[in-house]
């Protein structure tokens, strides 16, 4: 899955579905979140608590476009390449 800014709050209803039914919905997840700020990160904890509580299920990977030295994921705007890669 791919989505940006205000687009996660959709993803988000459909991640909760699946995940909170993980016990008989086994389907893997790789959600790319992009934004432009890490303050721009809607839901991040809630996101972070589902990666955390279903790591075999959820494979959740930020992107910022203008990110602080600090950020220690993914730089830049959404490729083809970088999809490939988290693919």
């Amino acid at each position: 899955m791919l989505c940006a800014g205000s687009g996660i709050t959709p993803i988000f209803q459909f991640l909760r579905a699946i995940l909170d039914n993980s016990a008989l919905d086994k389907t893997p997840i790789t959600l790319l979140f992009a934004n432009r700020y890490e303050e721009d990160i809607l839901l991040r904890s809630e996101l972070d608590a589902f990666a955390r509580d279903h790591p075999g299920q959820l494979t959740l990977h930020y992107l910022l476009s203008r990110p602080l030295e600090t950020w220690k994921h993914f730089r830049g705007h959404v490729t083809k390449p970088l999809i490939k890669e988290i693919l």
